[in-house]
């Protein structure tokens, strides 16, 4: 999840069912791979411990992740995993044989085995991690050759990111709009016709697509879309389909996502004219957006865009898009 920039935690239930399943699966998985070399006789039997590895890993990276990864990036990374683990197995016996075994027995005599098995769960396990990479850099492959690859954890800015609050406003009105326009397009859709171009209007906007439009890198876009979720103002559709609005557009108000994403001012022990300049500063803000909406931002934004003037207390009460 840390290499997902997922920041959602799975309920208990989910949790204890993937632990269980890993707990069980994996060890008979990774035993299996190891083991069927020397047990096998024939020789078309080879290839089984590849499949076998490879469609562990493949599975691992399409679901392990707390998000809908999709299958082509879980496959290449799964693959890519598992040719390096079949070369690792083969260099490690090697070490083993030459190096490690004479080396680990005269320091351990008969528990030499255990830093042999701490060193090939420490490989292991790196593997399955550029394996994960991987398939996060197949998955969001249009924005990551946009910005560049960053480390999970050593995110550093390229550049001063937009004020939360206005950023996460944009997030929402890219999103409302998106919907918006697809509900259009149902409803004037003729009957029985749900293919065509601009069927993809009615899907959600994912987190590429965003990217793709604002620049500001995936990491902002995840944990401000994640803030909305837990709020009820977006949701995630399933099969990686994106956002879409959590509430109807008139119900979702351009003041409230502000209020979000401004953290306050820092505790004062004492009042000053900062904290009155900031306390006027929120009264403007308060009555220039005042009850303004999602649903009116739409119309507003569209009219300027057709060069129409538009008048904002006319337009709160335009009905919304179905």
């Amino acid at each position: 999840n840390e290499i997902w920039r997922v920041s959602r935690s799975r309920s208990l239930i989910a949790k204890f069912t993937m632990f269980y399943t890993l707990a069980s699966l994996g060890p008979i998985v990774i035993f299996y791979s190891l083991a069927q070399p020397v047990l096998a006789n024939v020789g078309s039997w080879a290839v089984t411990p590849v499949v076998t590895t490879s469609l562990g890993l493949i599975l691992l990276n399409r679901f392990l992740p707390n998000q809908t990864v999709r299958w082509r990036a879980a496959v290449i990374g799964g693959l890519l995993s598992a040719a390096l683990f079949e070369f690792g197995k083969i260099a490690f016996g090697q070490y083993l044989s030459m190096v490690a075994i004479n080396t680990y027995e005269g320091i351990y005599g008969s528990l030499a085995i255990l830093p042999v098995f701490v060193v090939w769960a420490y490989v292991s396990w790196l593997i399955v991690l550029l394996g994960a990479e991987t398939t996060f850099v197949v998955h969001h492959l249009s924005s990551v050759a946009r910005e560049g690859y960053v480390q999970p954890g050593h995110r550093v800015q390229r550049r001063l990111l937009p004020t939360p609050g206005r950023t996460a406003a944009r997030l929402m009105l890219a999103i409302a709009d998106n919907y918006d326009r697809g509900a259009e397009l149902r409803r004037n859709a003729p009957a029985g016709d749900e293919d065509g171009p601009e069927k993809l209007r009615s899907v959600g906007m994912t987190v590429d697509a965003l990217n793709e439009r604002f620049d500001i890198g995936l990491a902002p876009i995840v944990t401000i879309a994640d803030q909305l979720e837990r709020a009820g103002l977006i949701v995630a559709l399933g099969g990686d389909q994106g956002y879409v609005p959590g509430l109807p557009l008139e119900q979702i108000e351009l003041a409230r996502v502000l209020h979000m994403f401004d953290g306050g001012d820092v505790k004062s022990a004492r009042a000053d004219s900062l904290a009155e300049l900031f306390d006027e500063l929120d009264e403007l803000q308060g009555r220039k957006v005042g009850e303004l909406d999602f649903q009116t931002l739409i119309v507003m934004e569209r009219a300027r865009r057709e060069g129409k003037p538009v008048e904002r207390r006319r337009l709160r009460r335009l009905p919304a898009a179905e």
